[in-house]
């Protein structure tokens, strides 16, 4: 029997049944979350028995499924590639809301979990004979492995009036990598410093069949694998010692063929060679137990089922406690190998203006203008039209700054940080394509910063947000709407915590303020009062941020990310010219109130699965979506401010709450801080008029959802996912 994932998806017949056409139907519930869930189940040992045990398996914030229906003995593609995508909240998916059949026929589903060549969305399950899967090449952390974990489920005869639960299975396998170092010899555990574990002459791709409904291996060239990375030890532990593993297609290794390689510090090297040949099995776990003995490695082979409780890596939930405290994490990447923090959200390249760094490390990200590469590909509709330039007033030609005329890069270096000595030994890498830096476990702590390329006479072609954070920010908050104005009601996924929050001191927590359209952060108030935060150079030196009077063009903005620009006179915006799609590639105009859909440009300041929101975003802070100075109707659980206020989520007076922050804003007329603690102001994608943009807006006496302010006004960003 296949070992199986404890994780079941329940698609509730209640929600489904939701007209009376014999179509596949994009009517979405009341609250826009469609009626699919994963949940808790007992794991399926190999014999059948139940260990007994649950593990919570839900798939994360973003992570997809496909499901396929056919009406019962037939392939007539009912639904085809039904794409689900995970909320990360109580197990939930999104997507658009299908329907039983009207004539009663019962139904078979299909479902899948992968890493595709092509997302299979034009494709009934009948004609599923070579989609293909690609494991990742770098699976030391735990997104990228659970991305190559190819997943299958299956219920046939499925009526209306029952949940459908699909249980999945693992289609591939997976190695382990675990070290006997108490019979080790000639090994200390300052050895173990940045060593790396990797597995060697793996093809990578696995091709689906769904007649089989099995994977076999392609035939492509090979590839290594790394699979794990190993902080110094503190001793040599007593039981043997994991040091990683991956998720690998059903081949044949040969007795003698190099499998493992590991590199401890000073690039003391070891392969481990196949004792025996081995062909992996679908939904097994290949232990290898490796003993070092001075410069000879030796190792034995364990085999048994693939379960989930046995590796947090494909459990489904997450690997290490966000509120842990930062200086204990473990260290990401290392000096030779920094860890690319452009392949942290799919396993694909993913770029942005804010990358988000949870642990100590070094670190590494390339060279390319905010999101203009996206899911592995050029991204052209960020940035294809006239109002997106660089630093010269220019059209961007190419995603990669350096590709682009007049563009020679000269060197990268800290505009500013918010806390001391949190980002050193910043850098280009030799290629001069990636700025590297480091985070140490001495120095970090929550804080921001902002890191530039230069050309050679040190002029900023281009600036990151690096936001250093315990939290999860994947673990989104849902927030209902109520319908304005023309637009549906529905749901958003809030990102849980402003943009560059900084809760390190709770009684002073801060964020970074934005003006409208601008990509870069600028300093956050000390949380408290009406005052700066102290900003420090790369030196540890203190210094303030630069606030001038004057409207410049977006080029100017660019070359530079530390200065605010104020503006008291008509329009009150702190660019020369009017842009409408700044934070919206497809806006070219004034708008209205609106739920359009955003799309994500390269002046977005959020990270990667994250984009400004819509101008009807916060609707559901007051009880018919319309400004409010009663507060009667507020859609708060108290209405006494409390530096800011808890909204119910979820409809009115009712369900859970969500607090927002009255961070105070810097004012459009001075660049200087005001209302810090008794006025919140939160941008959306929206530009209302010439001179103003949509946002929200509350205080002791009023609660706005539909409020706006002049663009040179600085707000802090709550962004929603993509």
């Amino acid at each position: 029997m296949k070992a199986r994932l404890s994780l079941t998806i329940s698609i509730a017949a209640t929600m489904l049944w939701s007209c009376q056409f014999d179509d596949v139907l994009s009517t979405p519930s009341n609250d826009g979350v469609i009626r699919v869930t994963s949940s808790l189940t007992k794991t399926e040992s190999a014999s059948g028995t139940s260990t007994g045990s649950t593990t919570n398996n839900n798939f994360k914030n973003g992570e997809k499924i496909y499901v396929w229906a056919d009406k019962t003995g037939t392939t007539d593609g009912y639904i085809k590639a039904w794409e689900l995508t995970a909320t990360g909240t109580n197990g939930n998916f999104l997507g658009d809301s299908k329907a039983w059949p009207y004539d009663g026929s019962s139904l078979d589903f299909h479902a899948l979990h992968g890493n595709f060549t092509e997302p299979p969305l034009n494709y009934n399950w009948s004609d599923l004979t070579s989609l293909k899967h690609t494991v990742l090449p770098d699976q030391s952390f735990v997104d990228n492995r659970r991305m190559s974990d190819l997943l299958f489920a299956a219920k046939t005869g499925a009526t209306h009036g029952s949940n459908v639960e699909l249980s999945f299975s693992h289609l591939l396998a997976k190695i382990t990598v675990k070290l006997d170092l108490k019979n080790s010899m000639g090994i200390t555990p300052d050895d173990f410093e940045n060593a790396t574990v990797s597995i060697l002459g793996i093809k990578p791709e696995a091709i689906f069949n769904s007649s089989t409904k099995m994977a076999s291996t392609s035939e492509e060239t090979v590839t290594d694998i790394k699979a794990g990375t190993i902080s110094k030890l503190t001793e040599l532990p007593s039981e043997a010692y994991y040091a990683g593993c991956a998720i690998v297609p059903l081949q044949t290794i040969n007795a003698e063929q190099p499998l493992i390689k590991i590199i401890l510090k000073n690039n003391r090297t070891f392969i481990y060679k196949a004792s025996e040949k081995t062909t992996f099995q679908q939904g097994q776990e290949y232990t290898y137990t490796l003993t070092i003995l001075g410069k000879q490695i030796t190792g034995s082979l364990s085999v048994s089922p693939f379960l989930p409780e046995d590796d947090k890596s494909i459990s489904f939930t997450d690997d290490f406690d966000y509120l842990a405290d930062l200086k204990n994490r473990a260290y990401l990447g290392s000096s030779g190998a920094p860890h690319d923090l452009s392949y942290d959200y799919n396993g694909q390249m993913n770029t942005a203006n804010c990358y988000v760094v949870t642990h100590p490390g070094y670190y590494k990200f390339p060279l390319v203008y905010g999101n203009a590469i996206k899911n592995g590909a050029t991204n052209d509709i960020a940035y294809g039209s006239t109002t997106f330039v660089n630093h010269l007033d220019r059209p961007i030609e190419d995603p990669y700054i350096y590709e682009n005329s007049d563009c020679t890069v000269g060197s990268a270096e800290l505009v500013w940080q918010d806390a001391q000595n949190l980002i050193s030994n910043i850098s280009l890498c030799d290629d001069q394509k990636y700025i590297k830096f480091e985070i140490t476990k001495e120095n970090i702590e929550q804080g921001n910063a902002v890191i530039a390329v230069k050309d050679e006479s040190r002029t900023t072609m281009w600036s990151w947000h690096i936001w250093v954070t315990n939290k999860n920010v994947y673990e989104t908050v849902p927030i209902q709407t109520v319908a304005v104005n023309g637009t549906s009601k529905h749901t958003y996924n809030f990102m849980p915590v402003p943009l560059g929050w900084d809760d390190d001191i709770p009684e002073q927590p801060n964020c970074p303020y934005y003006q409208w359209g601008r990509k870069d952060p600028f300093c956050p108030s000390k949380g408290t009062s009406n005052e700066d935060k102290t900003l420090y150079d790369s030196s540890g030196n203190s210094f303030t941020m630069t606030i001038t009077s004057g409207r410049v063009t977006t080029g100017t903005s660019i070359k530079n990310p530390n200065t605010y620009n104020y503006y008291a006179s008509y329009p009150y915006d702190w660019n020369i010219t009017t842009y409408y799609d700044y934070w919206n590639a497809t806006n070219g105009t004034n708008t209205s109130m609106n739920d359009n859909n955003v799309v994500k440009t390269v002046y977005d300041p959020n990270p990667v699965g994250f984009k400004m929101p819509s101008p009807d975003v916060f609707t559901g802070f007051t009880k018919d979506g319309s400004n409010q100075s009663t507060n009667s109707n507020w859609n708060v659980e108290n209405t006494t401010m409390d530096n800011g206020y808890k909204f119910f989520t979820q409809g009115w007076e009712d369900g859970p709450t969500d607090f927002w922050r009255a961070n105070g804003l810097r004012v459009y007329d001075s660049g200087s801080l005001i209302y810090v603690g008794s006025n919140g102001r939160y941008w959306s994608a929206g530009p209302n008029s010439d001179t103003d943009c949509r946002c929200l807006g509350f205080n002791s006496g009023n609660v706005f959802p539909q409020d706006y302010n002049p663009r040179a006004n600085g707000f802090p960003v709550r962004p929603v996912s993509e």
